[in-house]
Parts: C-alpha cells; structure tokens; sequence
C-alpha cells in the first residue's frame, strides 16, 4: 500500500488536538450545565429525558441519553463527557475526508483541515457534557455524506446524512436551520440526479427520503420544544439582528473577547460581505458539474442564514447567540476555502499565503487561550473541585458541613461534595437559592468572588484564594 508522508501531518495534527481536549475532560472541573444535566435529566427516567418532563434548555437529549449509558459506569467526570470526546473523534476524521475532497495540495488541505479544528470554543465544548460539540460533529458528518452523494450518486450516502443530520438536531435543537438547509440540499441533489424521469415522479423520488427522515424528525424533536416554548425556556438567543447578535458573537466565540466589542459592526458586516461574496461566486461556479461540489457548504450556510433570519422575523424566535451559533461556524469555514478550491488550478501560488495565514491565525487563536483549568461559558466554575478538596482536607467536622457557594455555583459545588466527601459529610446546597448578593451566613464555608458582598469579617474569615485573591473561600469563626 502506497504511503503519503504528508499523512503524518492530519495525524500529528489531529492527534495534538484530541489529547489537547482529552486531558480537559479530567482536568476541568463539572461545570454548573453538566451538573444540572447529571442531577436533574441523567438520574431521571429514559421516558422523562425524551418528553422534557421537567423542560429546560439544558436537556440536550441526545447528549443525555448517551451520558445516561456512560454514568452507568461510573459518574467520573471523563465517563460524563466520553460521548462528546468520542464524537470529536468523528469531527477530526470528517475535516480529513473534506479537506482530501477540496484540495490535493498538502498546503491548502492541512491549512483548511486546521481551520475546521482550529477554534477553541469548538474545541472546550468537545470537551464537555453538552450537546453543542455532539450536534456540529454529526452536522459536520452529514454534509460529507452530501458530497459523497453529488460525487458518485449512491442512496446509501442519502441515507446516511439524513440519519446524522436527524441525530444533529437531537443533540441540540438551536442547530434546526442546518438540518432543515441539509434536508432541502439532499432534495436538490437528488432531484438533479434523476433528470431522466418524468417530473411527478422525479419530484416524488428526490422528495421522499428527506420527507420521511423529516417526519421522524419532528415525531421525536416537536413535543420537547413545545414543552421548551410553553415554559418559557427557549431564552438563550439574540434580539437584536442577525449581524449583531448571531455574527459577532461567533466572532467572539473565535478571536476572544479582545477589543472585539469595538468593533462590533465592522467586523461582522466584513465578514458577511465576505459570505455574500461567496455566495455569489458559488452561484456563478454552479454551471460547472465540476465544482458544484464546493458550494454544498456555501448553499448550507446561505439557507441556514435565511431559515435562522425566518425564524426570528416571522415567529419569533430569537436568534442563535454564543454557543447556540457554533454550528455555523464549519459551515463558515468551507464556505471560505471553497473560494480558494474554486480558484486553486489557475492561481494556487497566489491564494495560497490565504489560507495558511487563516491556519496561522487558528492556531495563534488557541496558543492565546489554551488552558486545562477552565472554559470562559462557566469560569465561576474553575474552583469550585478545589474548594471542596480543601475543605475536606482542612474540616475536622465528620458530617453535616453546610457550604454556600454564589449564583450558579451550586451544582458544581454539589457534584464533588457528593463525589469526593464521605457520605453524610456535606448538606446539599439548593442551586435555586444561591445568591451571590445575599450570602448564607448560616452556612460553614461561603465561597464568593471578590466583587460580591462579604459576610460579617466577625463572623468569617477567609481562608483561601485563587486566582490572585479573584476567588474567596470564607469559614466561620
């Protein structure tokens, strides 16, 4: 079997970004998200997680099934968060396959094959017990499967990413505009390959498969929503607009938070007239059969734009903000470097300091924000392992100690009590009451920030920091 050197570079590459998210499924401590998802949706019936009989955004149900398998095993933090790191395992393997479709240049290809790894919200939410790296794996899968489809036409690659882009939307409901776009794409595909038959029956062929994994779609995703919206509990979205709201906090999702608020319009409207620009070379390029392979991740992302802006205009749904828009973000990516797979036979030396420079930038991205302690989505949640291992190792107290933590806190602080204490030793501490304005003092131990209001310094005393005195830890006298 022939061998390509060039191979080793994806497997170095995806290897360093695999341990990279491997070792945080350790080091970083249960965040409040995960807690939540253990405690009120994990331990609870297979038939109440599928319902949302107690209906939060929270319940990513797909990601609380396949925890609810792992917990079995044990309720570790790496056993929690397996199917999001096992699930990265397929996100690197279809950025592979993409990046060998797009380009035969080692260059190009292991710089776009970089830049669909290279974000590292992307790249901590693999790392968790949340839904959001799950639901852009299986995304990510399905569109490859399309351009399987548009190569060699083949029903089993139909199959297949109608199924993954099922299961993509099971994983987290915000991403419903990119399964929808791969649905009507699957169509289109499908109703241009059977250019022979007669129109109705053409129609009803191109139509049928995507009507019927549509269906099992909504039979399985519609009553949990409804629940979501009768609750009130589709609340984590953008009121502004789609540029503002859905754009910039992508923007900021990959660059940081550096003098990015600034810069808000600029750098958003820049880099939607870059989409436009796309887009309409894409369209332009659709007459070659050649090519239209490159604009499957273009088509995606216009009509995933136009359903999240239907949603918003028309029904009131908020928009996508944060980690809820993440899964544009591949779709951004292969938009862009399909402009470069457009242009690469007549002027690859030219656009080729492009894209290595978007890979450059990736990585710089990471370098700035690497860490193994902590993710920016829940930082108030960094110590909360180490103040119980402290108070464990520093409490003479056998039983009962009570411990209040600030808003959100609770949960985590509750997951290594209960993981890490004796039984009996730690009181459970009810999430709904943490208030960081309003600290217990009926409480043993009371950890704060530095901002939030101390209790009585007659009464407590602190008794260890982090973070340069950032975070309190406060025991009664």
């Amino acid at each position: 079997m022939k061998r390509y050197p060039s191979l080793y570079l994806y497997i170095i590459t995806g290897l360093v970004a695999f341990v990279y998210v491997g070792i945080r499924t350790f080091t970083v401590a249960i965040t409040c998200d995960e807690g939540w998802t253990l405690f009120q949706y994990v331990k609870a019936p297979v038939w109440e997680i599928l319902t949302n009989s107690f209906p939060a955004a929270n319940n990513h149900i797909l990601n609380t099934l396949l925890t609810k398998i792992c917990a079995q095993f044990s309720e570790s933090e790496f056993l929690l968060r397996l199917p999001n790191l096992l699930a990265f395992l397929l996100y690197i393997y279809t950025s592979y396959k993409i990046s060998g479709i797009y380009f035969n240049n080692t260059v190009v290809r292991l710089s776009f094959f970089i830049a669909l790894l290279g974000n590292y919200s992307i790249l901590h939410f693999f790392g968790l017990c949340r839904g959001y790296g799950l639901t852009i794996a299986l995304m990510l899968f399905s569109i490859y499967q399309l351009m399987l489809l548009m190569e060699q036409y083949n029903k089993k690659h139909l199959h297949l990413s109608l199924l993954f882009a099922v299961l993509a939307m099971y994983a987290n409901f915000s991403t419903m505009p990119a399964v929808l776009s791969i649905m009507i794409v699957a169509f289109a595909i499908t109703y241009m390959h059977l250019r022979e038959q007669k129109s109705i029956y053409r129609l009803w062929e191109a139509i049928k498969l995507p009507l019927i994994y549509g269906v099992v779609c909504m039979a399985i995703c519609a009553y949990p929503i409804l629940r979501l919206m009768e609750h009130n509990e589709l609340y984590y979205g953008g009121e502004n607009n789609f540029v503002r709201d859905t754009f910039f906090t992508l923007l900021l999702n990959y660059f940081g938070y550096w003098d990015l608020y600034s810069k808000r319009m600029e750098m958003s409207i820049g880099l939607l007239v870059v989409m436009i620009i796309t887009f309409i070379i894409t369209a332009i390029k659709w007459g070659d059969r050649r090519i239209r392979i490159y604009t499957i991740g273009t088509g995606i992302f216009v009509l995933s734009a136009i359903c999240i802006n239907a949603q918003f205009y028309l029904l009131s749904i908020k928009l996508p903000i944060g980690r809820t828009s993440m899964f544009l973000y591949p779709l951004i990516i292969l938009s862009i470097f399909s402009l470069f797979a457009f242009l690469r036979h007549q002027y690859l030396i030219f656009i080729m300091p492009i894209p290595v420079a978007i890979a450059v930038i990736c990585i710089l991205n990471i370098s700035k924000e690497a860490n193994f302690r902590s993710v920016r989505d829940w930082w108030d949640d960094t110590y909360t392992r180490d103040v119980i291992e402290y108070i464990i190792a520093h409490d003479t107290s056998k039983k009962n100690i009570t411990v209040a933590g600030f808003f959100a806190t609770g949960n985590s602080l509750n997951y290594y009590a209960e993981k890490l204490g004796r039984t009996g030793q730690f009181n459970w501490i009810d999430e709904r009451k943490t208030n960081s304005t309003k600290p217990d003092t009926a409480c043993d131990y009371i950890f704060l920030r530095r901002e939030d209001p101390a209790p009585d310094s007659t009464r407590f005393t602190i008794v260890k920091s982090w973070q340069e005195d950032a975070f309190l830890l406060y025991h009664k006298n």
